[in-house]
């Protein structure tokens, strides 16, 4: 239970996977509605997270705001680095295609930088472990994947770390966590 009644006006607890689900959901451009449908609650409910959500980070409401303003005088949207994406519906007169397109825009800056760092680390990375025997095997989303023999483990996961922590110098610390096993299904989270 998140709430009481039926028009709500603060949400008094929210679980964390909500929380996780809710700050990606608006920062990639999902609406009450795909919100709703991926918690299976009512459109009313999501609606009143999303704007309590906005109530408690209006700064972040203003950023997505002059990003879509930006995208729509441009024509396109901008990575941290540069990258630039077009969006040419966002004019279109038909809604569908409009908001698809609003939706894309306000994502690809943010998930288009995390794509940028990502994608830098992994060169980085590539480099570093040149003279090892451990390699880089596998991009998943935000994630790296290596393989390395045990003797090497403790080097690989140390510049795993430093690689990703280094391959972004942002206002906030970028937060790495580096999990190992035998095996993709037994990996145990490394300190």
């Amino acid at each position: 239970i998140w709430w009481s009644g039926e028009e709500p006006t603060e949400i008094s607890t929210i679980n964390d996977n909500i929380a996780k689900m809710l700050n990606f959901s608006i920062l990639y451009g999902k609406g009450a509605f795909g919100f709703a449908g991926d918690l299976g609650i009512s459109v009313a409910e999501a609606k009143a997270f999303i704007d309590q959500y906005f109530r408690t980070y209006a700064s972040l409401r203003k950023y997505l705001d002059k990003v879509l303003e930006d995208a729509r005088q441009t024509g396109y949207a901008e990575t941290l680095y540069g990258r630039r994406r077009a969006f040419p519906n966002l004019t279109a007169p038909n809604f569908q295609l409009r908001s698809a397109a609003e939706r894309e825009a306000l994502n690809m800056p943010i998930q288009g930088t995390q794509a940028d760092i990502l994608k830098d680390a992994m060169c980085t990375l590539h480099e570093r472990l040149a003279n090892m025997q451990t390699k880089l095997i596998l991009t998943v989303h935000d994630e790296l994947v290596i393989e390395a023999p045990n003797s090497e483990r403790d080097t690989a996961v140390e510049l795993l770390r430093t690689t990703m922590i280094e391959a972004a110098q942002l206002d906030v610390p970028v937060q790495v966590s580096v999990k190992c096993g035998p095996n993709w299904a037994s990996l145990d989270l490394i300190d």
